[in-house]
C-alpha cells in the first residue's frame, strides 16, 4: 500500500512531501531494537534485599522504541523499515522472528558479529510502574556510515526517531546527519522525547524538535524540554517550534496541538495488566492514521486507543492488536 501524505492540515501548516509523491514505505524507525525479557511481580513497592519474589507472568519479545513502532505500524497496515545496529548473536533470532511475522523490512539495519546483542530485562507490576535493567553493548552504535542513503530515505513517507537514539543507539552527530538526510530527502520527520535524553540534554532534544515535523512527549518530557512547570506554558512555547505536537498523558489522555488549534483527547477504557510500549504505540497509530489522511485531533485518538489495547497484554509487543481491534475500540470513542 502507498502513502500519499499532503492532506489540507499537512499543506496549512507547511507540512507536506516535495511533489507530493507517493512512496512506497510509509516509517522507517530509527533507534532502539533489542530484546525484551518482561517479568510481572504483584508489587515493586514491595521488593525487598535478599528476600524471594514470585513471578507471575514472564515474556520474551522485541522491545525498544523503534522496534516497537515499526512493529505495531505493520501490524495497523503500514509498510516500515527500521535503523538499528544490531549483533548476530543468541539473542537475535527471536528479534528477528518477530520482525519477519510483522513483515518489517529488515534491509537498513546494520547488523555485527558481536556478542549476543542488547537485552532489556523489566520488572513491572499492574500499577503501571517499572524497573529496567538493561546491557546495552558499546560496540553496537550506529555510526554515520551505517545511516540510510539519500536514495533509500527518498521510498519513505516519515523518518521517526525514537528517544533513545539521542543517546544510546548513535552520537548526537550521527542523529543529525540522519535528520539532515530525511529533511533532503523530503521526508517528513517525527521526534518521540523520552527521559533519559530529555532530562539529560534538553537543548539538543529541543533542536531536534525544530527541525521536526511532528513531535511526541509526555508531561514530564514536555516540562523538561520547555524548562518550565506549566503544562499549558510548555504547549504553547512548543507548538510554535513544531507544526505538529502530541503530548502523551497516560490515563489522561492526550493533547494534539498545531501553531493554530488545540485538542483535548480523552483516554480509552483498558484493563492495566502494564503500560510498557503504550507511548509507542501511541505514536504508531497517530503516524499511520496521518499517512492516511486524517486530521490530528482523529490520529490523537487513534494513538490513544493503541495505547489502551497495549496496556492489556504484557510486554511491549505481545499484545499483538492490529487494525480491526483499533477500530473496535474506536467505535466505542469517548465523549
Amino acid at each position: 500500500m502507498s502513502y500519499r501524505p499532503g492532506e489540507s492540515w499537512l499543506v496549512d501548516s507547511g507540512v507536506q512531501l516535495a511533489g507530493n509523491r507517493e512512496r512506497p514505505v510509509g516509517i522507517v524507525a530509527v533507534g532502539s531494537l533489542l530484546l525484551e525479557q518482561v517479568f510481572a511481580i504483584e508489587s515493586l513497592k514491595h521488593l525487598a534485599a535478599q528476600a524471594s519474589t514470585p513471578i507471575l507472568l514472564s515474556t520474551s519479545s522485541v522491545g525498544g522504541g523503534a522496534g516497537n513502532v515499526a512493529v505495531i505500524a505493520s501490524r495497523l497496515g503500514c509498510p516500515t523499515s527500521i535503523v538499528s545496529c544490531v549483533s548476530r548473536g543468541r539473542h537475535w533470532l527471536p528479534v528477528a522472528d518477530v520482525l519477519d511475522r510483522a513483515q518489517v523490512d529488515m534491509d537498513l539495519l546494520c547488523i555485527r558479529e558481536v556478542g549476543d546483542g542488547n537485552i532489556l530485562t523489566i520488572l513491572t507490576d499492574s500499577s503501571g510502574t517499572w524497573h529496567t535493567l538493561d546491557f546495552l553493548n558499546p560496540a553496537l552504535k550506529l555510526g554515520i556510515e551505517d545511516l540510510p542513503t539519500i536514495d533509500d530515505l527518498q521510498r519513505a513517507s516519515v523518518v521517526h526517531f525514537d528517544g533513545y537514539s539521542y543517546q544510546s543507539v548513535g552520537t548526537p552527530e550521527v542523529v543529525m546527519e540522519a535528520v539532515r538526510r530525511a529533511k533532503e530527502s523530503s521526508c517528513l520527520v517525527s521526534i518521540d522525547a523520552a527521559i533519559p535524553s530529555a532530562t539529560a540534554d534538553p537543548g539538543f532534544v529541543r533542536r531536534l524538535i525544530g527541525l521536526s515535523s511532528i513531535a511526541f512527549m509526555n508531561e514530564d518530557e514536555l516540562l523538561s524540554i520547555a524548562q518550565t512547570s506549566s503544562v499549558d506554558q510548555a504547549i504553547e512555547e512548543l507548538r510554535g517550534a513544531v507544526p505538529l505536537l502530541f503530548v502523551k498523558r497516560g490515563s489522561n489522555g492526550s493533547i494534539v496541538a498545531t501553531e493554530q488549534d488545540q485538542w483535548s483527547i480523552p483516554p480509552y477504557p483498558t484493563t492495566v495488566v502494564d503500560t510498557l510500549a503504550a507511548g509507542d504505540s501511541y505514536v504508531a497509530a497517530a503516524l499511520v492514521a496521518l499517512l492516511r489522511g486524517l486530521d490530528p485531533a482523529a490520529a490523537g485518538h487513534r494513538g490513544s486507543a493503541a495505547g489502551a489495547l497495549a496496556c492489556r497484554h504484557a510486554g511491549s509487543l505481545n499484545g499483538d492488536f492490529d487494525q480491526n481491534d483499533l477500530d473496535v475500540l474506536l467505535e466505542d470513542r469517548p465523549s
